[in-house]
């Protein structure tokens, strides 16, 4: 989608919105397919004042269905000022009527074929002069409404846009007197990745990725290259500047880090390719660490990992909820600072995870008011009954404002608006800070801003967000707050943390993936010429695990389970490292009895104590073979006694395994053969025939003995 300035809004619709039609264009039939696509790409103003006269809104419209569609006309329609909470609720739930007044119908095109395109331009007046009447000042609903006639149909709504409207003052008449309190505000600013992407990291070796689109993200016309320059202007006005608080995936400051130093792409085929984010992620990354060097930063757990699923997974699972809640990465990659024992993680947490973060040093969590129930209104810091953790409120309001429509299917329609509009939803977030700064039930309580963390918006978007809120902060409706500040702040009450388990199973293999690794650690040692922590060598598949449980994955179907096979891939590339050397041609006794030679390979940095297990041995006697040490980085031959219990070929199958069993690398295939039995064998068989011999002749000196005597 092509976005030219302030705003960029798609939306496709199949039938008419909730809100004012005229009588001569009836709903469309809910049944029919979307046939028109709106791309608005300017609005202005974005806040309504005394000074006001117009309201402009252009961009784009094609026709995506499979007909012409005719006399295509544009309106604007106004609903009632919003004058609750719950009212601002439904209205970012649901299109809300807005029948309250409208602008007259301008004409778009006069036909459109499929596939072909017309720019868009409306202006409604602002003053009540055959255009919208706005009385007083507050939030209205406003709606970009579309109509036109397709082939073999009547005249119909085609699409439509709705969002929220802030009026600071009426157009034409003496702005009110600025409020004698600003309100305090704190906007969390997220770096996130789209979904994790590192599908092998081993010690030493170039990352590989599993796709290349964090080259794209990262580029200064990327998602992430737009919150890295929108921040950066930011910075240019210290009243703004001043309110942000950066939350980082401490994940995906370790996987641009490792893309400045060359990495890899996996291709669809299997192979590697060198990717080409090299210099983006270098300017990106330096970009950021000018942001944060001294200024307020929080961390989101590793990879926006499900906390309470990683739990799940058992103690293994209890260490990994702590490994990911480690900041370190930000520290020693950023030279950042982040908040001590602050966490920012997606949703709720339950309450054994609370405890679980607590023992890691977490004594605050970030976390959306709708999870926090209280017998009195929740804000600011509270305390979570049964923990030790603090939780720090933010607006869940803003929360759904900023992140778009909820895409709940309007009521009148069984159409839906797309969820998570970020165009959408930085209007609509600006329109919901208007209202708080002004409601007196909200007078002078802090706000803790949490956009969404995957936040894709368009830099001069960015720009037009900031120049709004340094207009809210000139008029003393708003004041920048530190977040430190809020976090001084003592706690207002206690409140019970909701939890509610996330749709989609969890991969059910991430338990034994991750205890097989931890066995395959308890055999490592360290060299004592090498000194290579062996834990280094386990950690990619311990953070594979950690990224199977991505909060990204809730909305990439099977994503989920892919992450899960690439954490089993990293560890069967591990396992690999120590493994039998196959043998290079069959093996022939010399006699009956003789050592079978097998070479041993560890191609670790650290040495390994491993155990020799043999199969399918069948028509074979082989002794106990005591654990076997290798040092790094060689080969150790050993002598496995052996005896042939028949002539003939064998098959024996050799692999080696921790001492609890876990397998490492894949088991060798020994053909062998005897034309001797072994001499244990043939002193066995041969002890037999003698006994047998002496039974048969006791038996028979019996038998005579018998017969004499009758």
């Amino acid at each position: 989608m092509k976005r030219l300035a302030a705003i960029a809004l798609t939306v496709l619709f199949a039938a008419t919105l909730t809100g004012f039609v005229p009588a001569d264009a009836a709903p469309a039939d809910q049944s029919e397919p979307s046939r028109l696509h709106l791309d608005v790409d300017q609005m202005n103003p974005r806040l309504v004042t005394s000074t006001s006269s117009t309201l402009g809104i252009s961009g784009r419209i094609t026709n995506t269905g499979d007909r012409r569609l005719t006399t295509i006309k544009v309106q604007l329609q106004l609903g009632e000022r919003q004058t609750s909470e719950k009212q601002l609720k439904q209205a970012l739930a649901e299109s809300p009527a807005t029948d309250s007044s409208v602008s007259q119908f301008v004409d778009v095109a006069a036909s459109l074929e499929p596939g072909q395109s017309a720019p868009l331009t409306v202006n409604a007046s602002l003053r009540g002069e055959s255009g919208l009447e706005i009385s007083k000042p507050g939030v209205y609903p406003l709606l970009v409404n579309v109509n036109g006639t397709p082939d073999f149909g009547g005249r119909t709504r085609l699409a439509a846009v709705s969002l929220l409207l802030p009026v600071l003052s009426v157009p034409g008449k003496p702005a009110p007197p600025n409020p004698a309190k600003a309100t305090p505000f704190t906007l969390l600013w997220p770096l996130a990745d789209t979904r994790p992407n590192i599908v092998s990291a081993p010690l030493g070796e170039s990352v590989v990725l599993g796709d290349d689109h964090l080259a794209d993200d990262l580029a200064p016309t990327g998602r992430l290259g737009a919150l890295l320059t929108g921040a950066r202007r930011a910075k240019q006005n210290p009243k703004v500047f001043n309110a942000l608080c950066f939350g980082i995936d401490p994940d995906l400051i370790g996987t641009v880090s490792a893309m400045t130093r060359g990495y890899q792409v996996r291709t669809p085929w299997g192979g590697n390719v060198p990717g080409r984010g090299k210099d983006a992620a270098m300017n990106w990354i330096e970009g950021v660490r000018g942001l944060v060097g001294g200024h307020c930063t929080v961390a989101m757990p590793s990879s926006d990992a499900d906390l309470s699923q990683l739990t799940q997974l058992g103690p293994g699972g209890k260490n990994l909820a702590k490994a990911a809640v480690d900041d370190s990465r930000l520290r020693t990659l950023l030279d950042a600072d982040p908040a001590d024992g602050v966490l920012w993680p997606e949703g709720s947490l339950d309450t054994g995870t609370l405890g679980t973060v607590a023992e890691a040093g977490v004594h605050t969590v970030l976390a959306d008011t709708e999870y926090l129930e209280s017998t009195k209104l929740v804000s600011g810091g509270v305390g979570v009954e049964g923990s030790a953790v603090r939780a720090q409120s933010y607006d869940s309001l803003l929360a759904k404002a900023f992140a778009g429509t909820s895409g709940r299917p309007d009521s009148s329609a069984g159409v839906t608006t797309p969820a998570d509009d970020p165009d959408v939803g930085t209007q609509n977030g600006l329109a919901v800070l208007a209202y708080r700064s002004t409601s007196t039930a909200d007078s002078g309580k802090p706000l803790l801003v949490a956009p969404p963390r995957r936040w894709a918006v368009p830099d001069r978007e960015f720009d037009r967000l900031f120049d709004s809120i340094d207009e809210l902060i000139s008029r003393n409706m708003l004041t920048g707050l530190p977040l430190q500040q809020q976090l001084a702040a003592g706690e207002s009450g206690v409140a019970r943390m909701t939890y509610a388990p996330a749709e989609g199973a969890l991969p059910g293999n991430l338990a034994d993936i991750d205890s097989a690794a931890a066995d395959v650690r308890s055999v490592m040692e360290p060299d004592s010429a090498n000194k290579v922590n062996p834990d280094l060598l386990v950690k990619p598949v311990h953070d594979a695990v950690i990224r199977a449980t991505s909060t990204a994955w809730r909305v990439v179907p099977g994503g989920a389970d892919q992450a899960a096979s690439t954490a089993r891939d990293q560890l069967d590339e591990l396992r690999g490292r120590v493994a039998v050397i196959p043998p290079g041609q069959p093996f022939s006794f010399a006699s009956g009895s003789s050592p079978i030679p097998v070479a041993m390979q560890n191609k670790l940095p650290v040495a390994v104590t491993v155990r020799l297990r043999f199969r399918d041995n069948s028509g074979l006697r082989i002794d106990p073979v005591p654990d076997q040490y290798i040092p790094r980085n060689s080969t150790l031959p050993v002598r496995v006694p052996a005896e042939a219990l028949r002539a003939g070929r064998f098959s024996l199958d050799v692999s080696l395994t921790t001492s609890q069993g876990t397998q490492l690398g894949p088991a060798a295939r020994f053909e062998l053969t005897s034309s001797e039995y072994g001499i244990v064998t043939v002193i066995v068989t041969s002890t037999a025939g003698v006994a047998l011999l002496l039974l048969s002749g006791r038996r028979i000196y019996r038998r005579v003995k018998e017969r004499k005597a009758a």
